[in-house]
């Protein structure tokens, strides 16, 4: 039961969007994910534990995915901000089954 040490979840619900009031009648559709809705996009900051690694969105949990190398998977989640991992996903070897 050993693996990699976690951090600790950090507790971002003082964002400013996670205290926003979000109108309480639903749009016809959300084409985007800014104002009220920034919360529903891969780059919001959100503690992820994927494969006993957290992340800090799910933009680097995505990323990280789509290798099996825990060296890249650890440096991913290292990186300070969503669109650096997505830029780094883009590097990666991917694992043979990445596009099945």
């Amino acid at each position: 039961m050993g693996g990699p040490a976690l951090r600790p979840q950090q507790n971002f619900a003082s964002e400013p969007a996670a205290t926003a009031k979000v109108s309480k009648i639903a749009p016809a559709r959300i084409d985007s994910f800014q104002g009220p809705y920034r919360f529903l996009s891969n780059f919001w900051p959100a503690g992820v534990v994927f494969e006993n690694l957290t992340f800090p969105s799910v933009e680097h949990a995505y990323q990280s995915a789509k290798t099996l190398s825990l060296e890249d998977r650890r440096r991913i989640a290292k990186l300070p901000i969503p669109a650096e991992a997505k830029a780094e996903g883009r590097k990666l070897v991917l694992r043979t089954d990445w596009e099945k």
